[in-house]
């Protein structure tokens, strides 16, 4: 039971992250159509950490830690 509520919890965070990553560049972009929606946040923020994935991937090794790292930054 406590590994179903740990999984539950992180997929809550990853679903916030990502959109919350989107949210940031649809801010930092200055895009005020897409302010609201919250499937274009989602794709972009899904485009960013992709787009960081492989260029971080180059240089460090994909481990928990830096995982973590990332989905607790936004």
């Amino acid at each position: 039971m406590n590994d179903l509520i740990i999984f539950l919890l992180f997929y809550i965070l990853i679903v916030f992250s990502v959109v919350g990553y989107g949210n940031f560049f649809v801010y930092f972009l200055k895009d005020h159509s897409t302010t609201n929606c919250f499937g274009i946040q989602s794709l972009i923020g899904v485009s960013f950490l992709t787009i960081l994935s492989y260029s971080t991937n180059i240089f460090f090794a994909h481990e928990y830690l830096h995982n973590t790292i990332i989905l607790i930054l936004e």
